[in-house]
């Protein structure tokens, strides 16, 4: 293919979630330079900004992460940071397979970082490069120059050629620095770690040419520059044969808008695989649910009990349902793209996993690492004394399951110490200056309203409680509705109410079967008997606010009900059900 080439204009800042499109007519490897400058907090602070200018870029789903394995991508390798470049241009050169079709590079700038041109060449197994621009390099101190990133490339051998001068008082100097390794000179009487030094080349092509055999995966050479030393040449051998070359080229990474699996998850991108996840699991979730799903699986991966990348914590046996052979869901995750009336929802799930993982959007479950769905009994690990209910969002309860010996009760009574302190004193301050009825206003303004009730029945205690929670789902309180220890079951709430039936059994005390509907009508209400049974019930439910259907099985095929008065505990009706003549 011919080179596509394209500048920008001079000062033209990179905005946030800029991206570049570009197609490929032909499967192979490809060699992207972005060159680009970035200013310094100083700088910036002059012009009345704050903080220094930062800039990443992303080839479609794969990211360019620090090799210190450190959160976020400025300030890596293969980022622009202003503060080392105090306005200087960068050359950033990516090395990656690209498939026939579409591609992005997608920008995330922080500040104004000024892109200045994009190049892309199709290149072969023996790479030649030569920077058409910002060579001679720009002059500046001691700064990142250029840097080449092979993306799950092998790196057989690289060979660079270039030039550092003399001058009176000072000289141009070179840094190669290769996967964190750096390559310096044997000279004792120049700087050791800059492999070309101006003193002692004085103007004289030097050659670096080493045999590195280093095995596929992400690399980055590092070039510095002090001074304008110039590059000649720079050749990279990629190892690859013909026919292993042919058998790489073919292999596919899905992508957004091609995301079927290829039996293998480990060619996921950590955007693709925390996107399967968020689609399987929370598809029927609203926006902040899914993103709720997202965040509590990047703190599991932020935490040293699980594991250290999305692929570990999702993939982990017996974690996430979704990606269980048996599970219908694990059919839809493996082609997220396969009906079309679910690929809006998959495009909202990736890119949600991209803001996640990247840290652009907040974790609205401080901190969450556990949830199940309220229509299930609730897991065992919520009875720990370390699980912490976070939030409730849609039908999806949060918890945290903190480190044993985290967060104990002197870290909480300290913190609400703290807090009450600084109402008091804001309370005290209103009081002097606006009077009581300010104050009524103040308080009502940072108390949230509990808008949302969740019962539910803690299978620790056996107790019946309600969690409350704000308009927007944050957790408020937990109240207890009952106090009696007796066994509980089958809680039932009557649509939106606070009207709660649940059966208690009561035969611990006494000889065979002795169940009870209870019902109770708020967190104050006392808990009525509404009918007592000697027979097992099988279930129960609601008809309306004042009756209960409650059902006893009479054999195979046979179930027998009773309808009864909640108010007057009268039964109203009885009948049989024929559980056949229901399912035909």
């Amino acid at each position: 293919m011919k080179t596509m080439k394209e500048y920008f204009e001079k000062g033209n800042s990179v905005k946030d979630g800029f991206e570049y499109a570009f197609e490929i007519e032909e499967e192979g490897i490809y060699l992207i330079e972005i060159i680009a400058s970035a200013k310094s907090w100083w700088q910036n602070f002059l012009k009345m900004r704050l903080g220094d200018d930062d800039l990443a870029v992303r080839i479609d789903d794969f990211e360019f992460p620090k090799l210190n394995k450190k959160r976020g991508l400025f300030d890596g390798e293969a980022a622009w940071n202003g503060n080392n470049l105090k306005g200087l241009s960068k050359a950033g050169v990516f090395i990656i397979r690209l498939s026939i079709g579409k591609h992005r590079l997608i920008f995330m700038p922080d500040r104004n970082p000024s892109l200045k041109s994009i190049r892309i060449d199709k290149v072969s197994n023996r790479i030649d490069y030569v920077p058409e621009d910002n060579n001679p390099a720009e002059d500046g101190n001691r700064r990142q120059w250029i840097t080449i990133a092979l993306a799950d490339l092998a790196l057989k051998s690289l060979n660079i050629k270039a030039i550092a001068r003399n001058y009176p008082g000072d000289d141009d100097d070179i840094k190669i620095v290769i996967d964190g390794n750096t390559y310096g000179n044997q000279d004792n009487s120049c700087h050791k770690n800059w492999y070309w030094c101006g003193k002692i080349s004085d103007d004289q092509e030097k050659e670096f040419k080493e045999v590195l055999n280093n095995p596929k995966g992400l690399h980055y050479i590092e070039l510095w520059a002090d001074g304008i030393p110039k590059i000649k040449s720079i050749s990279l051998d990629l190892g690859l044969d013909e026919e292993d070359g042919i058998e790489q080229e073919k292999k596919r990474i899905p992508t957004v808008d091609d995301p079927e699996w290829t039996g293998d998850f480990s060619d996921d991108t950590e955007y693709m695989i925390l996107a399967r996840a968020i689609f399987g699991e929370a598809r029927s979730l609203s926006e902040k649910g899914r993103i709720a799903i997202g965040w509590s699986i990047k703190n599991r991966v932020t935490d040293s009990r699980w594991g250290n990348t999305y692929h570990e914590v999702v993939l982990e046996l017996n974690q996430y349902s979704a990606f269980n052979d048996n599970d219908p869901n694990f059919a839809r995750l493996k082609n997220p793209a396969g009906r079309k009336t679910e690929i809006d929802d998959w495009h909202e799930c990736y890119d949600i996993a991209v803001k996640v993982v990247n840290g652009e959007i907040e974790d609205p479950t401080d901190g969450a690492n556990h949830y199940f769905s309220n229509y299930i009994s609730y897991p065992s690990w919520t009875k720990g004394r370390n699980a912490e209910l976070k939030i409730k969002i849609d039908n999806t309860l949060f918890y945290d399951l903190k480190k044993i010996g985290e967060a104990g009760f002197s870290k909480i009574a300290v913190s609400i110490l703290v807090f009450g302190t600084l109402i008091a004193a804001v309370v005290c301050m209103i009081m002097i200056f606006n009077g009581k009825n300010e104050v009524e206003k103040y308080l009502t303004g940072i108390m949230e309203a509990e808008q949302y009730k969740h019962f539910f029945i803690n299978q620790k205690t056996n107790e019946v409680q309600v969690a409350y929670f704000s308009a927007n789902g944050n957790f408020l309180r937990v109240a207890s509705m009952t106090d009696d220890s007796y066994p509980k079951y089958q809680l039932n709430v009557f649509q939106d109410d606070e009207l709660v039936g649940y059966l208690q059994d009561f035969s611990v005390n006494t000889d065979g079967s002795n169940e009870a509907l209870m019902v109770k009508n708020g967190e104050n209400d006392e808990s009525r008997e509404i009918y007592r049974s000697r027979k097992p019930i099988l279930e129960w439910k609601w008809l309306d606010k004042k009756r209960v259907d409650i059902v006893f099985g009479c054999g195979t095929g046979c179930q027998n009900y009773e309808r009864v008065n909640v108010d007057t505990k009268e039964v109203e009706d009885r009948g049989t059900i024929s559980i056949e003549a229901v399912s035909s």
